[in-house]
């Protein structure tokens, strides 16, 4: 994954993504389906499309919370 987004080959890079994506989402891996996410806003930022950068990073953003706020609670109890 990031052999490909350093050689700048972004149409390799947004396909494994992608399949990365939809496996980790069939798995139900929130960890994985962050670091993609972040990735995802990383790689369109760097094509510019910078709408899709904004909305990954909120998605990103969003898990990232939503894991920690887990992490809390399996803490306390």
């Amino acid at each position: 994954m990031i052999t490909f987004f350093y050689t700048e080959n972004y149409d390799s890079s947004l396909f494994y993504y992608s399949n990365s994506l939809r496996l980790s989402k069939s798995i139900d891996s929130k960890s994985d389906i962050k670091e993609i996410y972040e990735s995802l806003s990383e790689l369109h930022y760097d094509l510019k499309d910078y709408k899709k950068a904004y909305e990954f990073h909120l998605q990103y953003s969003e898990l990232q919370e939503d894991i920690f706020s887990m992490n809390q609670f399996d803490k306390l109890q």
